[in-house]
């Protein structure tokens, strides 16, 4: 038997493997979506013990002004409302300010 090449599935297709999981289906079932074999799909869920992981979630010392810039954008794209994108930004400024000690990223320019 010929040794078919190994996958590196993306975060979506592990997500698909997540829900399949969830829902009861079996190592043979998902698998076959991938057209794979089962050991591969066994290979991603026990990683942790057939419990799905935490999304990951960066740190906030590693934002930048621009990606708070891009976050408050995108607020007001998805038609927040001036109290809330106020709520928002005094929440963001104590984080920085505060928490993260990174003043530098809520100062006005």
């Amino acid at each position: 038997m010929k040794q078919r090449p190994r996958i590196y599935y993306t975060e979506s297709q592990k997500a698909l493997m997540w829900d399949r999981w969830r829902k009861g289906e079996s190592l043979q079932q998902i698998a076959q979506l991938f057209d794979r074999h089962h050991p591969s799909i066994q290979r991603i869920l026990a990683e942790t013990g057939g419990i799905r992981p935490a999304q990951r979630r960066r740190s906030p010392d590693t934002a930048s002004v621009e990606n708070l810039r891009n976050y408050q954008l995108n607020l007001i794209d998805h038609g927040i409302s001036p109290v809330s994108l106020n709520a928002a930004i005094t929440g963001l400024k104590f984080i920085f300010d505060v928490t993260a000690d990174h003043p530098e990223l809520t100062a006005k320019t």
